[in-house]
Parts: C-alpha cells; structure tokens; sequence
C-alpha cells in the first residue's frame, strides 16, 4: 500500500521543523546581544570609574600645588626682602622693640603663615589631601611654633579659625611642648 503524501501538507511540515531552529537562533542571537551589552555597560563602568579616580587625583594634585605656591609665596617674601628677612629674624628672638608698623608687617606675616595650614587642615578633612601631604604643608608652620611669643600670637589668632584647626594646631603646640 502506497501512501501518497500530500505536498501540501509536506511543505506544512517542512516549515514547522525551520521555525523551531530559526526561533532557537534567534533566542542564542538575542542572547549573545545581552552578553554583549552588558559587556558594554561594564567597560563603559570601568572607564568611568578611572575617570573619576583620575579627576580626584588631579584635583589633589592642584590643592597640593596650590598650597605649595602659597608657601613659596611667604619663603620669596623673606629672600627678596632683606629688610623683612631682619624684622622676622628680630619678632622670633622675641625682639620688643618693633615700631608699630613692623609690628603690623609681622602680624600679617603671621595670618599668611597660619592660614595655608588652615587650608591644609580643612583639605585634610575632606579627604583632598593625604597625611603625609598635611604634615609636608604645615612644615613651615610647625617649625615656628617653637619660636619666642608664638603661643601667644596663636591665642590671639585662634578664635578666627574653624574648630578642627583650633585643636589641631593646639595638638601641634602640645607636641613641641608650647
């Protein structure tokens, strides 16, 4: 006995064994393009996060300069101004006899000195600068502090300046024994 097939209902067939194995590559093609865009979404991810690290770096970098600059500023002051370089060599031996106007010379001298260090701290703070970076920048602070009269020229300076940076520069004091 003879079966004749139909072609019609052959060809039926036909399509419905492709449609399966075109509907499973389509789910493995849809498949590979999530794997692929989540690759994207995770290089875009990493490059977005050296971004970010690069930007905080040369945003430290730039506070780090700025106050480098500024310490600078207070050393050229002394080495281009022999006539300053003497007043400042008298105020810390503890000279009394100032004029009033080298006086005001060494009280604004000595806000210029405190205040990179305020500065400093307050960077410190927000996580700008690192320790070993706040210790370099108060350097030239923390090696006055031992001079004659600096105590008392921080009790009057103290109370223009934040909390944080009040006791730490009384830790400083403390250290040095002032």
């Amino acid at each position: 006995m003879t079966h004749l097939v139909d072609p019609s209902t052959q060809s039926r067939s036909t399509e419905m064994n492709r449609a399966p194995k075109s509907k499973t590559w389509i789910e493995i093609a849809s498949a590979l393009g999530v794997i692929l865009g989540l690759g994207l979404v995770a290089w875009e991810l990493r490059q977005n996060t050296d971004q970010a690290v690069l930007n905080t770096r040369a945003v430290e970098v730039a506070a780090y300069q700025d106050l480098i600059a500024q310490i600078s500023e207070l050393n050229r002051i002394v080495l281009e101004n022999p006539a300053f370089a003497d007043l400042q060599l008298r105020s810390f031996a503890g000279d009394t006899s100032l004029t009033p106007a080298e006086q005001n010379q060494m009280t604004s001298y000595l806000w210029m000195l405190f205040r990179p260090g305020d500065m400093a701290y307050y960077q410190f703070e927000q996580g700008v600068l690192e320790l070993e970076r706040l210790e370099s920048v108060i350097n030239p602070l923390r090696n006055r502090l031992t001079l004659p009269g600096m105590n008392e020229e921080w009790a009057t300076r103290r109370p223009f300046f934040a909390p944080s940076f009040q006791m730490y520069t009384d830790s400083l004091f403390d250290l040095i024994g002032g």
